[in-house]
């Protein structure tokens, strides 16, 4: 719906007709909360998670982290600077519930608590053990060390393992070492067409000052129930206690622009327990998968070797799920139940068009095009804070893609200039987006050859099947296409590109892109477990930073900037950090890295995989003078003081 009047008239009469929503409530226009540098005499209030707990029998559950509090008291010596070991006052709370209704209590009522801290980590350690980090930059709570117990439904439970929510401050301060700077860049946006998306922490939203309908269609994956699988393909239509998905309820109409659904994608907790999953054709088998935790560990190709008769698995979902690399526990950790998806509800925004969003959501913001071959997307993102904690807080899919050359150039300013994600930072705000991935889930479907319309044949004529991939989020902040960041205000004023820009998930990648990730403007910093940056196109993506500032920690199991391409710094200044040691480093590309900066940015390690550019492989000190992409060029000195130069490369 590119005509605004049409749009917003579409929107209230999908109100009327479905029968939902409500009042909106008060827009929210914060700007975010300061990053303090000093936590003294302040409290720091939490938004929801999740964390899994066992009991004494080894059974684990999955339960919500909602209501948590640190208060701290006075510290005597703050700053920038790491801080003596010292003591003072804290208090921690949160309230813990299980998709039983069942409700327990952590409570840490004003206790002596050892304070250690390094640069904006701040650590409160209890006497009991229990470790409080509070990041005073990325503004979250990592609750570890020695983790408590909590009883619920007459069943003691202990936390297993570390979790992390995001938090704001009663007061203001400094920021801290992981800050992402003042910034940078920035451009006009045209909002003359703008429509303003206000997000309540309630699960509510209103556009334009309209409600927006909330739709009875749930996404499933199920696996105790008979249902319909739907499709083209009625063959395969009835199936019976397999993993395929399956909706429940009322889709949406086409007609309705902005839309609120509990059909967000995830891993079923229901496959952490073993079973034997049965597909029926004519109300007769024709395969069964047996899926037990090892075999979820695994990879499609196991069930394949298990089952010889794959071709009957044609429309089956299967999940192709990996140990959780960060951790020693099991796939299981990975898994959710359906009331804990269906409390992370997702805000669904369809078409073309420029979006101002603000607020707060508790669930998924997902953004589609309806004509991949030409429809454009600006979003502008003025003070929101999006936590999700089942899959990625934003999804855009099904847009333009810029490159269609797809050369694997590292110049590829010309394509990205029309590229069909922009987001864009309003000044003076904090957006901050924290979310999970979605591992590999796969589909067992006809191949098909090019663009041919008939599936690919085998000599006696039966269809050619394989495994595609159906469903692969790896990122908090994840688009399918080529984006662009930049600073740009929601009032099209022109943006000197302050605005910040926070992406965090202790359970995967930060800041994805599947082609082109390109940063014009703002201050972004992204602390993730796996990868900080991620473009993912095999010998294809570039990642380039023109302008701004950037600070990127990757916590556990990944590089700092990961590119199947290039990685590029034409310009701003920032930080990369890989705290994982060993194969994982700051910088990891494929074809080349650049940096013509002049040393602005800091990193350390390197992994230029096939020498392009300027920077070289051991990483440390300078690069050296490469040239000017794209000819390349020798750089000067030797690594790791000077980089060599990469091999000539097409613009």
């Amino acid at each position: 719906m590119k005509g605004m009047k049409k749009w917003l008239a579409l929107l209230a009469v999908a109100a009327l007709v479905l029968s939902l929503g409500g009042c909106g409530g008060s827009s929210s226009s914060s700007g975010g909360s300061s990053s303090g540098s000093s936590p003294s005499g302040k409290t720091y209030t939490g938004q929801n998670g999740t964390v899994t707990a066992e009991d004494a029998s080894g059974n684990k559950a999955k339960m919500t982290v909602t209501n948590a509090s640190l208060s701290v008291g006075t510290i005597s010596s703050t700053g920038s600077v790491a801080v003596a070991a010292q003591s003072t006052t804290a208090s921690f709370s949160c309230t813990l519930s299980d998709d039983k209704g069942n409700t327990g209590n952590i409570n840490k009522s004003s206790q002596t608590v050892s304070v250690a801290q390094s640069g904006s980590l701040w650590t409160f350690t209890f006497s009991d053990g229990l470790k409080v980090e509070l990041d005073t930059s990325y503004m979250t709570i990592t609750l570890g060390g020695t983790m408590p117990s909590v009883t619920m439904g007459g069943t003691s439970y202990t936390l297993t393992d570390d979790f992390t929510i995001n938090v704001s401050e009663g007061s203001g301060g400094g920021g801290g070492s992981d800050d992402p700077g003042s910034g940078g860049g920035g451009t006009t946006v045209d909002v003359s067409s703008a429509v303003t998306i206000t997000l309540n922490s309630d699960g509510t939203a209103t556009c334009d000052g309209t409600s927006v309908p909330q739709a009875d269609w749930v996404w499933s994956m199920d696996l105790g129930v008979d249902h319909w699988q739907g499709g083209d393909n009625e063959t395969y239509n009835f199936v019976k206690n397999s993993p395929a998905e399956f909706f429940i309820g009322t889709e949406p109409s086409d007609d309705i622009p902005v839309y609120i659904a509990h059909d967000i994608v995830y891993l079923p907790d229901t496959l952490k327990s073993s079973f034997t999953g049965t597909a029926k054709k004519d109300n007769e088998t024709v395969c069964t998968c047996n899926y037990s935790d090892s075999v979820i560990a695994a990879s499609i190709s196991a069930i394949q070797e298990k089952y010889t008769d794959v071709s009957t698995m044609k429309n089956c979902i299967f999940a192709a799920l990996d140990k959780n690399p960060a951790q020693d526990s099991s796939a299981e950790d990975m898994l959710h139940s359906a009331s804990e998806a269906y409390n992370n509800p997702v805000l669904h925004i369809k078409g073309a068009g420029t979006y101002i969003l603000k607020g707060t959501w508790n669930g998924q913001i997902w953004i589609e095009g309806e004509d991949e071959d030409e429809d454009k997307v600006q979003v502008i993102l003025d003070g929101v804070t999006v936590t999700c904690s089942v899959g990625p807080a934003f999804i855009f899919t099904d847009f333009y893609e810029c490159d269609t050359a797809q050369s694997g150039a590292y110049d590829v300013s010309t394509y990205t200039a029309d590229a069909g994600v922009k987001v864009f930072l309003s000044d003076g705000t904090t957006n901050t987006v924290t979310g999970a991935n979605l591992p590999r889930i796969l589909k067992i479907q006809p191949k098909y050859d090019s663009d041919d319309d008939e599936p690919t044949k085998t000599t006696d004529g039966t269809d050619v099947d394989q495994q595609k991939k159906r469903y692969k989020w790896d990122g908090a902040f994840h688009s399918r296409v080529s984006m662009v960041i930049n600073g740009g205000n929601s009032d099209g004023s022109a943006s000197s590109g302050t605005g910040v820009l926070k992406v965090v998930s202790s359970t995967c990648e930060g800041l994805n892109s599947e082609m082109h990730l390109v940063i014009d403007g703002g201050a972004i910093s992204v602390k993730a477990l796996d990868d900080g940056i991620n473009v993912n196109e095999d010998n294809i993506s570039v990642f380039r930073m023109n302008a701004g500032t950037l600070s990127v920690t990757s916590t556990t199991n990944g590089d700092g900037v990961d590119s199947n391409g290039w990685i590029g710094f034409e310009g701003g200044s920032g930080t990369i950090t890989s705290q994982a040691g060993g194969a994982e480093k700051d910088l990891d590309a494929v074809l080349g890295i650049w940096d013509n900066t002049g040393g602005a940015f800091t990193y350390s390690t390197v992994d230029n995989e096939k020498g392009g550019g300027n920077v070289s492989t051991t990483g440390g000190g300078q690069p050296g003078g490469g040239g000017t992409p794209p000819d390349g060029g020798n750089g000067g000195g030797t690594p790791p003081d000077g980089g060599n130069g990469g091999p000539e490369m097409q613009g």
